[in-house]
């Protein structure tokens, strides 16, 4: 089936998907077909360094209601110490400033399910430990 310039108005599953860099940098996009996309973006050279094609979560629904889920995932992304790119080459956007009340209730539902960058509240575990040893010092 053609679907021609309306297929943005067209509820079909789309799916969304991040490239994931080794410097821990994310790009997080979305398309109808998930291994042509993926040739473009190798093919294209705009990207200066390689990078893993990862599928994130497939929506059927118009490109609009893709576009929420595609701002959720990149929150996630970002939740999970990732850099986002916003668009070849390497131009870095924030992950929250077109954050709307429905992105952010589709990113809650949602976990990043590839390597973190960082783990969360390192120093958690060293105030855990050193607060303590503080008092006893301190006594």
């Amino acid at each position: 089936m053609k679907w021609g310039r309306s297929q943005k108005y067209q509820n079909r599953d789309r799916h969304i998907y991040a490239l994931l860099f080794s410097n821990g940098c994310v790009y997080v996009g979305q398309t109808v077909n998930l291994k042509d996309r993926e040739q473009q973006h190798r093919r294209s050279g705009g990207w200066k360094q390689s990078f893993t094609f990862h599928s994130l979560d497939t929506v059927h629904g118009t490109q609009a209601q893709a576009e929420d889920y595609e701002f959720a995932w990149r929150n996630v992304a970002n939740r999970a110490g990732h850099t986002i790119y916003g668009l070849a080459p390497n131009i870095v956007v924030s992950a929250t400033k077109k954050m709307t009340f429905e992105r952010q209730n589709i990113a809650r539902g949602k976990v990043w399910p590839l390597k973190k960058r960082w783990k969360p509240w390192p120093w958690a575990t060293a105030a855990s430990v050193a607060l303590p040893l503080l008092w006893w010092i301190a006594q």
